[in-house]
């Protein structure tokens, strides 16, 4: 998976530059989550590790924190009060694991469990990895956005080449689904290219969707944008294809459709903030 979860024991932010340095490296852009675990527990546990801190820099980590959200994933993970916290990410670890959990000591017997101190941008657990090489079935295109959907509050495809059929919908109704799963989202729209007359894809839209091929929500929608090329220089070739959201996006090298039997495509994260980020969203 593109996102992977990461689990860090409350104990081990015990200041603020360890916290800051730690938690800068983990969200959308660096493709690392942080388990929520225990679940809207787990920031109020990194401040009572804080304790100690002086009033100031107590103030900080509270503030920082209270911006940390969008870098928390939740799998519905038990949490049991009696038990301390390494013993419920051994538990939770050999039932669903963790990619990493970065912890205060050492855990021999648990590979997979690293003292925070030994973490470093190129060590294997930790080290950037921004793309991913996945079958072109709908399940797992949609797998690998399924945390950037859920969370979005806008979304955005794009791929030119879009026709109103199966190997586009299975994978875009994947999609639509994940991203109906937010609270929050209130704009969804799918840009491609103007190759056919209006009437005849309006008339399909319809058609799929009248036979429940496309399952939009109803409380937002979804609007299709077809674009024509400007005759006037510079202009971009509308290739590349993209699942943009304002949390950041993905690039499928092959686009957004199914492919056949056993082809496979990469899949890349599209940073927040980066140059290709900023001009494909405006």
């Amino acid at each position: 998976m593109i996102f992977k979860e990461v689990a860090i024991e409350p104990a081990y932010l015990s200041n603020w530059d360890r916290l800051k340095e730690t938690v800068d490296q983990c969200g959308f852009n660096h493709g690392r989550l942080i388990a929520d675990f225990p679940k809207n527990k787990w920031q109020w546990q990194v401040v009572e590790s804080c304790k100690d801190c002086l009033p100031r820099e107590k103030s900080l980590i509270v503030e920082y924190l209270k911006n940390v959200k969008p870098r928390l994933i939740r799998r519905g993970r038990t949490f049991i009060e009696q038990n301390d916290w390494i013993e419920n990410a051994k538990r939770e670890h050999t039932g669903l694991p963790f990619h990493v959990v970065v912890t205060c000591d050492p855990h021999p017997g648990f590979p997979d469990f690293i003292e925070g101190v030994e973490l470093h941008s190129g060590h294997g657990k930790w080290k950037d990895d921004k793309g991913d090489v996945i079958v072109r079935v709908a399940e797992s295109m949609a797998a690998e956005a399924k945390e950037l959907l859920v969370h979005a509050k806008e979304v955005v495809f794009i791929d030119p080449n879009y026709e109103p059929k199966s190997a586009y919908n299975k994978p875009l109704n994947r999609f639509i689904t994940l991203a109906s799963q937010g609270t929050q989202l209130s704009r969804m729209e799918y840009h491609l290219e103007h190759d056919s007359p209006e009437e005849y894809f309006s008339g399909k839209l319809k058609e799929i969707h009248n036979l429940r091929r496309l399952s939009v929500p109803h409380f937002c929608g979804i609007q299709f944008i077809r674009w024509k090329s400007l005759n006037s220089m510079p202009r971009d070739a509308m290739h590349p294809r993209y699942l943009l959201t304002d949390l950041g996006g993905l690039r499928y090298d092959y686009g957004l459709c199914e492919g056949n039997d056993g082809e496979t495509t990469d899949v890349q994260i599209i940073e927040k903030g980066g140059a290709i980020y900023q001009q494909r969203w405006t």
